[in-house]
């Protein structure tokens, strides 16, 4: 491991260990997704725009498996189960309301347990930390609705 403090940033997590990059050469999204992806959709994050590619409970894929009857039913990978659980769970708490007779939804979320949300969606695809992204300010107020929406399947009025 090469350290150098003029030329790079580092940043110690919560959990001890510590964080660097170049600060001439951050890392890219290329750079950073895994050999073997699930599919997603691609979200913008960050300042320069990247597009990431980010899996959402319609595109993870599922493997078929022969249920006690004998036919045979899609079940979610077990290493990914947890995200429809959660994504199940976080659609089955939202609140409807009329307004004007349309019926619509009021989404309100707190931020920062969205981003440990979209990182954790993002580790499926990405060899990537919090630290890393905060290094790359890839969340910003818009972006978060924005993809939170998106893996809740919802489309927001501006």
């Amino acid at each position: 491991m090469v350290v150098n403090k003029d030329k790079q940033i580092w940043m110690r997590s919560a959990a001890g260990y510590w964080v660097g990059v170049w600060k001439d050469k951050m890392p890219t999204e290329q750079q950073l997704r895994r050999t073997y992806t699930q599919n997603g959709e691609w979200m913008e994050f960050g300042d320069k725009r990247e597009t990431w590619k980010v899996p959402t409970p319609v595109t993870i894929d599922q493997r078929l498996a022969l249920s006690d009857d004998g036919t045979w039913v899609y079940q979610p990978i077990r290493e990914l189960s947890w995200f429809g659980d959660e994504m199940s769970k976080r659609r089955a708490d939202l609140e409807f309301k009329e307004v004007d007779g349309k019926l619509m939804i009021n989404l309100a979320f707190n931020g920062p347990e969205v981003v440990s949300l979209l990182v954790r969606v993002l580790r499926i695809n990405y060899r990537i930390t919090p630290e890393v992204c905060h290094l790359l300010d890839m969340f910003t107020q818009r972006n978060i609705k924005s993809a939170y929406g998106r893996l809740m399947d919802l489309t927001f009025e501006e």
